[in-house]
């Protein structure tokens, strides 16, 4: 993996990634990310849910802050365990298959 590059799809692509299904009725989906827990020294861990604030919120639309939110709280309510390498993995599969 490390040989691997990276390039972002905003120049490209009409819309973001997580919205691609819908405009093109996709089976496939690409999820949120906790894009500040992002760093080699998190990448193994494994515990409680981040905190919201990790995944920009603050920086969001409003609709994609109420869609996060809301995914936040189920997840807080049944004590879901974060397991960074596994979403990271999973999110990254899903941005592959996207493309």
């Amino acid at each position: 993996m490390e040989h691997l590059v990276f390039l972002g799809s905003v120049p490209i692509l009409p819309c973001p990634l997580r919205k691609l299904r819908e405009a093109f009725d996709l089976t496939a989906s690409k999820s949120w990310n906790s894009q500040y827990f992002n760093t080699e020294k998190y990448l193994d861990y494994i515990g409680p849910i981040l905190d919201v604030s990790y995944d920009g919120v603050n920086e969001m639309r409003e609709e994609e802050r109420q869609e996060v939110l809301a995914s936040y709280y189920v997840s807080r309510k049944t004590e879901e365990r974060f397991e960074n390498r596994r979403v990271l993995e999973i999110y990254c599969q899903g941005y592959v298959t996207v493309l």
